[in-house]
């Protein structure tokens, strides 16, 4: 049995600070914690501080926060899907992905957003997308986006040109934030396949994913005005 590494920096050879736990030798509550050796001076100021069965080491504070983060709880389909029904003020997703499996109409989500809508509930979604456009952007933004405008969802687009430069206040990372409070990021395989989600617990996280949303919010176009400016796009959501 080896003690549970919770966090270091990419290094080599094992000489980095790092924190563990889960080890027989440790009592309940305690980690472990690797460091360097302070220099002298520090430790010349510390004398008469440090007991006998102590050891004084020096570490990053980012290491030390690290292992002190909740960790992600993962998610059943069941447990996911729940949320939708139980969130009281507004639901909002960030999209990042270029390729998302089934990205054509959903009836099932078309009749929930009217029902949120009469409970009075905001539903909110930005999209970063990359010009040129692939098919599966085309049909989403299109196919899958149409009816859920028409149903109420407030739906605004971030196009980023070919060459051009993602905004750097808007991650990469698909979540949902329900109600400003719960955090919930999104994992996807090959092809755009959703392999599951993961409920956030980190205070830390939380806070970066609202900054995201009004950021998203506030750089995007609004998905009508991004339609009308592509003729082509035009022509698939009249057909």
């Amino acid at each position: 049995m080896h003690p549970r590494l919770l966090a270091t920096r990419d290094c080599t050879g094992g000489s980095c600070p790092a924190v563990y736990d889960d080890d027989p030798d440790l009592r309940h509550g305690e980690l472990a914690i690797v460091g360097k050796r302070p220099g002298a001076g520090l430790r010349a100021r510390l004398t008469g501080r440090i007991a006998p069965d102590e050891e004084l080491i020096t570490i990053e504070r980012s290491i030390v926060t690290g292992a002190l983060r909740p960790p992600d709880d993962h998610m059943t389909p069941a447990d996911f899907g729940a949320l939708f029904e139980t969130f009281s003020y507004s639901a909002f997703r960030l999209e990042a992905k270029q390729v998302y499996a089934d990205t054509g109409r959903d009836d099932q989500w078309v009749t929930l957003l009217k029902a949120s809508r009469r409970w009075g509930k905001a539903h909110q979604r930005v999209h970063v997308i990359t010009e040129p456009l692939t098919p599966a952007i085309q049909q989403e933004l299109t196919e899958g986006y149409s009816p859920s405008v028409a149903a109420g969802e407030d739906i605004g687009i971030i196009p980023v040109s070919d060459g051009g430069v993602w905004p750097d206040d808007v991650p990469r990372q698909d979540f949902w934030l329900f109600d400003g409070t719960l955090l919930i990021e999104m994992d996807y395989g090959p092809g755009g396949v959703w392999t599951g989600a993961r409920h956030v617990r980190d205070p830390g996280r939380i806070i970066d994913a609202c900054h995201a949303r009004e950021a998203a919010l506030h750089r995007a176009t609004s998905w009508h005005t991004y339609i009308a400016s592509r003729p082509d796009l035009q022509r698939r959501v009249a057909q």
